[in-house]
């Protein structure tokens, strides 16, 4: 008896050990930003799929076009004072206005509350075909609503005011059938397990989008999102659909998020803190298919999220967003303590926590807490913290 249990407890010992190696070899924080971009930007063929290895000149052609953008964007950055907030924005238009080819057009966007408090002041973006741009900031910088407005999906109660939104050649702004920018724009939401109907078996859900805006038929609506599944690696795709949402993973419910988004083939991906639900392993994954989606498929995506080691690996170019302003723009590789221009991107870069071993000097705080929006008249996001 003595020689089984002594088996049975070295390999549980064992496993152990192997998953969590696996485990911090997967999360980013745990190291450099080489091994975190490494671990993101390799091939999602990596175990064995064809199709990433396979992209398409188009879009590859169109991932160059962004990377030349990115670069150029950085150097205008460099040669440039961001470190006022009115500067940035306008730093970030006149680099917009230069590009002719930009997918997505975002300029001076305010949203105000019912009783009109500001709570996104200002705000100028673009997205070239192809490019990954990351939207970072703490909870309550106005990450979300800047996205949800260029979706047009604000909540009940909230006006966006933007001088110009375009995606592509629609305006965002002017009347336009539903059809259009639910073909034209994608969305991945924080939190699959709450988006989903639980009541509904997950082939009615994700067929929903195929059926109503692309007028497909039942056949082939299924046809085209079991194509979709596959593409995100989703195991047993046909059994998936049969499923109810519950009888999934947190990581699979994720897939079939990703899966219905890109559907319809669309030129812009909105993921709002897409990995935040999942645990590291899995964040990897579907990191690794974003990426994917976005050689394959030439596909620009609107990255948001609070994690600044993903971003820094996963994204081409940057926006730090504070008090609902754009405060820095930079490139992916600049967004570290020592290259940030704003005093806030540089505390956000010092808040970053790590595991990779015990500080030497404690980060200092950033006194005071995000102001509520009745003071927005009187004071700026900085102002109260310093």
């Amino acid at each position: 008896m003595v020689g089984p249990t002594l088996l049975i407890v070295l390999t549980g010992v064992a496993a152990t050990l192997i998953g969590d190696g696996l485990a911090a070899a997967a999360d980013p924080r745990t190291g450099s930003r080489g091994r975190a971009a490494a671990l993101l930007r390799s091939d999602a063929s990596g175990a064995g799929s064809a199709g990433a290895r396979g992209a398409t000149a188009d879009a590859k052609a169109k991932h160059s076009a962004a990377d030349a953008e990115t670069a150029e964007t950085a150097e205008t950055a460099e040669n440039k004072d961001v470190t006022a907030d009115a500067e940035v924005q306008g730093a970030a238009a006149d680099t917009g206005a230069k590009d002719a080819t930009a997918l997505v057009e975002l300029d001076d966007l305010v949203i105000t509350d019912a009783v009109g408090h500001t709570l996104v002041d200002h705000v100028s973006l673009r997205i070239a075909p192809g490019e990954i741009v990351g939207l970072v900031g703490e909870s309550g910088s106005g990450k979300s609503l800047t996205a949800m407005a260029l979706a047009r999906l604000l909540p009940e109660g909230l006006t966006a005011r933007p001088a110009r939104m375009r995606l592509g050649d629609l305006d965002l702004l002017g009347r336009m059938a539903p059809r259009d920018l639910a073909l034209a724009m994608g969305l991945v939401y924080q939190d699959p397990g709450t988006t989903f109907n639980p009541a509904l078996r997950l082939g009615t859900q994700l067929t929903e989008v195929l059926r109503t805006h692309a007028r497909a038929g039942r056949a082939e609506a299924r046809t085209r999102i079991l194509d979709a599944l596959r593409a995100v690696r989703m195991t047993q795709p046909e059994l998936r659909l049969r499923q109810h949402p519950h009888e999934l993973s947190g990581g699979m419910r994720q897939r079939a998020m990703i899966a219905s988004a890109i559907a319809t083939t669309p030129r812009l991906l909105i993921a709002d803190e897409p990995t935040t639900a999942l645990d590291v392993t899995v964040q990897a994954e579907i990191l690794r298919e974003l990426v994917r989606i976005n050689r394959e498929f030439g596909t620009a995506i609107l990255f948001i999220s609070h994690d600044l080691a993903v971003v820094r690996a996963l994204c081409d170019r940057v926006l730090v967003m504070n008090g609902g302003r754009i405060v820095e723009e930079t490139t992916a590789a600049n967004l570290t303590a020592e290259s940030a221009q704003h005093p806030y991107t540089r505390k956000l870069v010092a808040a970053t926590p790590t595991v990779a071993g015990a500080p030497t000097v404690a980060a200092t705080p950033a006194l005071g807490a995000t102001p509520a929006v009745a003071d927005a008249a009187t004071a700026t996001a900085e102002e109260s913290r310093r």
